[in-house]
């Protein structure tokens, strides 16, 4: 199994529904611009999105949430040419 990600941007101050059913990992980030994030700031949601009715109170600012489901299918190893073990 592998994980496939997912980004969710949201404009706080806002109360965000959490409601991902698939989702194994849910986590909230600061953006501190295109492609960056401020890592002091980073937040795991997964439990309360195990919650029925979870919600999420974003603060002031840009976020986004790191939505990571599970993919079926991609167990095996992708054949390279030239790859020998």
């Amino acid at each position: 199994m592998a994980l496939e990600p997912h980004i969710r941007p949201v404009s706080g101050p806002a109360s965000v529904p959490i409601e991902f059913p698939e989702t194994l990992f849910l986590i909230a980030a600061r953006s501190s611009g295109p492609g960056r994030i401020e890592t002091a700031s980073l937040t795991d949601l997964s439990e309360r999105n195990r919650r029925p009715e979870g919600v999420w109170n974003a603060p002031p600012g840009p976020w986004l949430l790191l939505v990571f489901q599970p993919v079926r299918g991609r167990e095996e190893l992708p054949n390279y040419p030239g790859f020998r073990f």
